[in-house]
């Protein structure tokens, strides 16, 4: 499906596991990316009743077609769940690197469930992902965070989303942060993040989706950009 990588990177913390996850083209079709195919996902997972903070309560990071490419203003991405502030459906968006760099990394987005027992971040880089101690980053606000995660990682240019104290301490309305000052800031959803004792998100990568015309996009590019 064009524009689309065709794939989740389904996290079970409780597991320790990562697996991928093929996206059905009808659901691609129907759902157009960011919150639509997120709640699509997350739809099929919960049951009624399902507490927000609870292990298998599913955090879904999710992207659009158009994310990874030149059109202007597209990176963004949503992060969406069951709301810790309100116990329903919760959605928040954002900008900046961080989408551009997750559909790079080789997925169109992440569902998340279960616990880790101590904290860890989730690292994926051209379509390898692994779990990482995150306890020397636990308690650290995400500007220290961000900091430390792109010394330690070198210079594979990565992207980072994660949380500070609020989210780590169960705040109801915490943000999750990306790129040190953007914020995916409505419904608590730091708070569901840090549940699963995720400190972080770390993304990188060159893996563009296939596109159906690269030429008509870098002629709507131009101009956008013109306008």
């Amino acid at each position: 499906m064009y524009g689309y990588q065709g794939k989740f990177l389904n996290v079970d913390l409780s597991a320790q596991d990562t697996q991928e996850m093929p996206l059905a083209e009808d659901d691609l079709k129907n759902f157009i990316g960011g919150a639509s195919l997120a709640a699509k996902l997350i739809y099929g997972h919960v049951k009624k009743g399902m507490e927000p903070l609870a292990p298998e309560s599913p955090l879904v990071f999710s992207t659009g077609p158009f994310t990874g490419t030149t059109i202007p203003m597209v990176s963004r991405y949503a992060v969406c769940g069951i709301s810790p502030l309100t116990g329903y459906w919760g959605e928040a968006t954002s900008g900046g690197t961080f989408p551009f760099r997750l559909k790079g990394s080789g997925y169109d987005g992440l569902f998340i469930t279960g616990k880790a027992n101590t904290p860890v971040y989730l690292y994926i880089d051209n379509g390898s992902a692994q779990l990482k101690d995150a306890a020397h980053l636990w308690g650290k606000d995400i500007y220290e965070t961000q900091r430390i995660l792109k010394d330690e990682l070198g210079d594979t240019k990565p992207s980072v989303a994660g949380i500070g104290p609020a989210g780590e301490g169960l705040v109801r309305y915490a943000c999750i942060i990306n790129d040190r000052g953007r914020a995916a800031g409505r419904c608590g959803l730091g708070a569901l993040m840090g549940s699963k004792n995720l400190k972080a998100v770390v993304v990188a990568g060159n893996m563009k989706p296939e596109l159906a015309d690269s030429k008509k996009i870098k002629k709507l590019t131009k101009e956008v950009q013109a306008a």
